[in-house]
Order: C-alpha cells, then structure tokens, then sequence
C-alpha cells in the first residue's frame, strides 16, 4: 500500500474558484484512473484546502506561492508506482509529489482484518 501526497497548482484569485476546483477534480481522477487501470485499488483521496508555500516553488515554467495538497492511498504493484511517478513528473497541474509506502502487504496493515467469510 503506498500513500501519494500531490501538491496540485492553485489557479489563483484571478480565476473562477469552480475552474480551480474542476482542476482538481480532473487530477484526481486521472490519477485513480491511471492507478486502477493497472489493477491497482484506490482506497481514498483527502483533499486539503488551498495553502501558501513557506518558499516559491518553479515549476513548469512557472513561480507557485500556493497549492492545493491531496492524499491518495492506493494499493498497486511497484512497478505501476514508477510509472505513475513518471506521469506526475511531466503533468503541468502538478508542482511537487511524494510516494510513501504505508505496507508491504494489505495484512501488515494495523486496521486490517481478515473477513468472516474468507477466514475459513
């Protein structure tokens, strides 16, 4: 299970809040796409709220003082997890990202146990 921690571009006060958004909502849906069309399994997204960079950050031919950070967990192969690192390094609507391995397996998870139904 890894956990990717994106911090997507802020369009800023000069555009419609609901173009930021939709911005957003497009990212994370292409990147749970991309996951699960690798058979991996998306297990949720925690979308914060929009904040400022302690630093300016350049990316893409651009200077961003503000970003939009999201946490995806998802369950996938390593292999799907390069690829999906590669995708998000060219993507112009992501300005930084992280991949963090939470376990090796779904039952080296703390929460996780086995259902009733599948123990015998």
């Amino acid at each position: 299970m890894y956990e990717l921690v994106c911090l997507a571009r802020h369009l800023g006060a000069r555009l419609a809040t609901q173009a930021s958004k939709d911005e957003l909502v497009a990212l994370m849906r292409s990147v749970a796409t991309f996951v699960m069309d690798r058979q991996g399994v998306v297990k949720g997204f925690d979308p914060v709220v929009s904040r400022e960079l302690p630093y300016a950050i350049k990316k893409h031919g651009t200077i961003h003082t503000n970003v939009r950070p999201i946490t995806m967990q998802y369950f996938a192969s390593s292999n799907v997890k390069t690829q999906l690192e590669s995708e998000l390094r060219y993507d112009e609507r992501v300005v930084r990202f992280a991949n963090v391995k939470l376990a090796d397996r779904l039952s080296h998870m703390s929460e996780y146990t086995k259902p009733e139904s599948l123990a015998k």
